[in-house]
């Protein structure tokens, strides 16, 4: 590949820009290595090869609620509001028969 490290020793013997080592990203992907800027499409300092999200900048795994949606629990009973038929209902996360903020017994 030209970069100077004889291939049975280079670790990317057809990427010129790796010979130690494949990087974060692998061979023939570019990495924040020096000369090698990288890809972070969304800015949150998470290189995309290994962001789930590499669209969204507050999160680099999917978690509960996906990409571009916030894992937010505005009533803190531990259910995602993404998840939370009742947001705003602490006893609940499903409606039930009667309705967000009212006991079903």
């Amino acid at each position: 590949d030209g970069d100077g490290t004889v291939d049975c020793v280079d670790a990317c013997p057809n990427d010129p820009n790796k010979a130690i080592d494949g990087g974060v990203c692998g061979c023939g992907v570019l990495d924040n290595l020096p000369g090698q800027p990288g890809i972070d499409s969304d800015g949150d300092g998470t290189l995309d090869c290994v962001d789930l999200c590499e669209q969204d900048p507050n999160k680099t795994l999917p978690g509960d609620c996906g990409c571009g949606f916030a894992e937010v629990d505005t009533d803190t009973d531990g259910t995602a509001d993404c998840l939370d038929e009742c947001p705003n209902d602490p006893n609940k996360i499903l409606v039930g028969t009667c309705g967000c903020g009212t006991a079903d017994d």
